[in-house]
């Protein structure tokens, strides 16, 4: 979020999403940094998910920020090109279902 403003929409910044912790699983093959290893690991992870541009510069500042914050040698990276929802903007005023109505 440092690197790259992750807007949506015309009124929200900084947005993302994580999910709960989930299990990644791998073993090390000849030429890894952390060496050969012939057991496989399990490890915690997170499944970060967050919406930019279709902007190649923006994507690879993005991409190198990501790089730079991980703790794995070579993080998994998804890159799906789709449409996004934004808000039609009609008076939500009176919506329960609208987070900014709850009080």
């Amino acid at each position: 979020m440092e690197a790259v403003a992750l807007d949506y929409g015309a009124f929200y910044d900084q947005v993302a999403f994580e999910s709960g912790i989930g299990t990644q699983f791998c073993r090390a093959k000849p030429g890894a940094r952390k060496g050969q290893s012939p057991d496989i690991v399990a490890l915690p992870v997170h499944s970060l998910t967050f919406s930019l541009p279709r902007d190649p510069k923006l994507l690879a500042t993005e991409i190198e920020a990501v790089r730079d914050a991980h703790s794995y040698e070579e993080p998994v990276i998804y890159i799906t090109e789709s449409f996004a929802t934004r808000a039609d903007m009609k008076d939500d005023a009176r919506n329960p279902n609208r987070y900014f109505n709850r009080r």
